[in-house]
């Protein structure tokens, strides 16, 4: 509102400052031929000084204000698409590449902030000159006022056909500009690798190849914005021409004082400046009407439904009932249609249990288990399959590529410790993904669980929004290897997976995750509101006490994805982050990689020892943690 008043008093001083420039050259003339006195001139004097500096003072204030609503605009928008971005539903692939979405966060959002705070509001204050200025002329002279307007048709036509043009342009120069820092972002992350590899020369030539196109683009936009430019200019250059030509040719036939054609020159002007400045916002509205398209998209993209989390009580487990999923694929694939064989051994110790899944044949389902305590059919194989999966999407417009699981059924009983093994590929990422919702089944069910006992939330609720909440009776259950027997209450309290239910897993991926900051922010992500006492404890579960060793203990700072650390350390920390989690559900994938064996086998000790209450999920190879399981599930 500030600002609009502000543009409001700007053309109400435009026009003061024609009209007092008239009346000073009017009263100069008058006292040259002797018909005022000299005095006269002071009191438009000191007007014409009161409209200056009323002028620049109200300038500075619009750019103040201007720039004040940008910043606050561009921070808006930023903070309002990151949290979109991180409730997006993941779908099992990026439908845009991190360096784009960066680009769109930054420059597509400077782009739209600064057309709503500067654009805009300078375009309503241009409509405003415009119509005082020409109200003004029509006062002193319909007739020129109406024949200099007859010279804007023209600059409209040309503005019509350039903007079809820079609109199209600048799509594609914003998307050579995300190749272009997606390019940028992948060499700096894997700069090491490219130095090995020798291919530094390589990834140069190809920033300049980027480049090279996005110059050629950008070229060509200014050479259409130059081009549009130069006709509207010498279209509004006549009637500037015609202004003065009318003006002499009044001042000679005695119809137009000097006074007037003083105001004639100023008021051409402060009609032709304001469709001027029209035609130079013109393109900076354009660029950023296909900024607002790029940031639509990402607006769009499908959110994760939002509720109240459930936490169950220790020790919760998951339950996997007749999975089939895939993951999206542009057509019906080409792979060669290999399917995933599937088969379990549960031992009754800790030993590993000989399967026959491991040897499976690809696209046969096998899962025979000679083992004590396997159940037979309680994990199947699926069928082969030939890029495409038959029945699964159809009328959604969606394809999927081969099956990963196909009718998959197995049961992560609350306090057990499960190895998951199998060849790269086959599904076991996948699988973690599902429990955790991140990934939905195409069909089946995925289910988080505990026995005899009822769910808690913040706020007491026994459940969230979506949760998909049943109560099973465990005496009638006949799942898989069974849920067990809840003596007390002989319930099961079941809740399908979804956002509302991954509080009660505690995931550790692969690799080093660690932010840029200390330490303790790390840990913090884990838990906010972690005491010292409990940060300790954390990183004991997690053999990590060489934090307490380093030079600033737990405000030790690391850099970004935990430079300066070992990669052994920055695993360690990880999960104790991880463990500050309330989930009593562990999910640790390749969690101890970068471990020693010593150190490996006093960070599942502590784990065993210190909560007792937990059930164990581990994705794997080292025979190690195999050996520490009490389940083994086979893929592939």
């Amino acid at each position: 509102m500030c600002m609009m008043m502000c543009h409001v008093l700007l053309a109400g001083c435009s026009v003061a400052f024609v009209y007092v420039s008239k009346k000073l050259v009017d009263v100069a003339v008058a006292i040259l031929g002797g018909r005022m006195e000299s005095g006269a001139l002071t009191g438009w004097a000191v007007a014409m000084v009161a409209v200056i500096f009323l002028r620049v003072l109200l300038n500075a204030t619009k750019s103040y204000l201007q720039t004040r609503t940008d910043i606050a605009l561009r921070n808006r928008l930023r903070y309002n698409l990151f949290n979109v971005l991180l409730h997006v539903r993941n779908e099992g692939g990026a439908r845009h590449h991190s360096g784009d979405v960066l680009n769109r966060m930054q420059e597509d959002v400077r782009q739209v902030a600064s057309v709503l705070a500067v654009s805009i509001p300078d375009l309503f204050g241009t409509l405003l000159q415009f119509a005082a200025a020409f109200g003004f002329l029509v006062y002193l002279d319909v007739r020129l006022a109406f024949l200099v307007v007859v010279i804007i048709p023209l600059g409209l036509a040309v503005g019509k056909y350039v903007t079809a043009r820079i609109r199209h342009l600048t799509l594609d120069i914003r998307s050579s500009d995300s190749r272009v820092q997606a390019h940028l972002q992948e060499s700096f992350q894997h700069l090491t690798l490219l130095q090995t590899l020798e291919y530094v020369g390589a990834s140069t030539d190809a920033l300049g190849d980027l480049q090279t196109g996005l110059y050629g683009k950008e070229m060509r936009r200014a050479r259409f914005s130059v081009l549009s430019r130069i006709v509207i200019a010498l279209a509004f250059s006549g009637g500037h021409a015609v202004a003065f030509l009318w003006g002499v040719w009044g001042i000679s036939a005695g119809t137009v004082t000097y006074g007037m054609m003083t105001a004639f020159l100023q008021l051409v002007g402060q009609i032709q400046r304001p469709l001027m400045d029209m035609s130079a916002q013109l393109p900076a509205i354009i660029h950023a009407t296909a900024s607002i398209d790029r940031l639509m998209e990402l607006e769009a993209l499908p959110r994760e439904e939002e509720g109240e989390s459930v936490l169950l009580p220790a020790p919760a487990g998951v339950r996997i009932e007749d999975v089939s999923f895939a993951y999206a694929a542009a057509g019906a694939g080409a792979g060669a249609g290999v399917g995933v064989g599937v088969g379990v051994g549960v031992g009754a110790g800790s030993g590993t249990v000989s399967d026959a899944g491991a040897g499976a044949v690809p696209g046969t389902a096998s899962g025979s288990d000679s083992a004590s305590g396997a159940v037979p059919g309680s994990a199947s194989g699926s069928d082969s399959v030939s890029g495409a999966v038959p029945g699964l999407g159809s009328g959604t417009g969606i394809k999927y590529g081969r099956l990963i699981l196909d009718g998959f059924s197995y049961d992560f009983r609350p306090g057990s410790r499960t190895a998951i093994v199998g060849p790269t590929g086959v599904g076991k990422s996948t699988l973690i993904r599902l429990m955790l919702a991140l990934l939905t089944p195409l069909k089946g069910r995925v289910s988080v669980y505990s026995l005899g006992a009822s769910a808690a939330s913040a706020s007491g609720s026994p459940s969230g929004s979506g949760a998909g909440t049943d109560s099973a009776s465990a005496s009638g259950s006949s799942f898989g290897s069974g849920a067990g027997t809840d003596s007390a209450s002989g319930s099961v309290v079941s809740y399908t997976a979804s956002p509302a239910t991954r509080c009660n897993l505690v995931y550790v991926p692969q690799g080093n995750t660690l932010f840029s900051g200390t330490v303790r922010e790390n840990l913090l992500m884990g838990n906010p509101d972690a005491t010292d006492e409990q940060l300790r404890s954390a990183l004991h579960t997690a053999a990590a006490d060489f934090v307490f060793a380093l030079p600033n203990g737990l405000d030790t700072q690391c850099f970004e994805s935990g430079a300066g650390l070992s990669e052994g350390q920055a695993q360690r920390i990880a999960i104790a982050r991880a463990l500050l989690r309330p989930g009593s559900i562990l999910l640790l994938d390749e969690f101890s990689s970068a471990l020693d064996a010593e150190t490996e086998s006093t960070l599942l000790e502590r784990l065993t020892s210190e909560l007792p209450d937990h059930t164990m999920i581990f994705i794997t190879h080292r025979d190690r943690i195999i050996d520490f399981c009490d389940s083994v599930l086979r893929l592939g």
